[in-house]
């Protein structure tokens, strides 16, 4: 099978289970309701501001995630610099969310994309495919 092909159906695969996962996210058992409200960290819920601020800069950074996965696909070199910067970012970016609570659907999704960015990840700097993107 062709390097290329296989490139960019993971990428197509990622970005299928990152829609999945947000529209997943709309829909949490009670008891993960419950968890995640015990969790809650309280400067965030008392500055409406903080909240409205941090939801427009992760919708940006969702955003833009998408799009570096889009220039991936088409072999952009901007691209593979903005993906592995919003990786690094969003990975980063889990340390300091502090506790939350997943259902299993989230959390097999969760590792799913985990793996598909391991292997995006082989793919863009042990493969062949990292000349295209020079």
């Amino acid at each position: 099978m062709n390097l290329n092909n296989v490139f960019k159906k993971t990428i197509l695969l990622h970005i299928l289970i990152l829609v999945i996962s947000i529209i997943a996210g709309f829909y949490h058992p009670d008891q993960v309701i419950e968890a995640n409200e015990r969790f809650e960290t309280k400067w965030f819920v008392d500055n409406e501001g903080a909240w409205w601020a941090a939801l427009i800069v992760v919708l940006f950074l969702i955003a833009a995630y998408f799009y570096s996965l889009y220039a991936m696909y088409k072999f952009k070199s901007y691209g593979k610099k903005l993906y592995i910067y919003l990786l690094v970012f969003f990975t980063l970016l889990n340390l300091v969310l502090g506790n939350v609570a997943f259902s299993a659907v989230e959390i097999t999704l969760y590792e799913i994309s985990l793996m598909l960015n391991g292997a995006l990840v082989i793919f863009l700097y042990f493969t062949p495919i990292k000349q295209k993107f020079d």
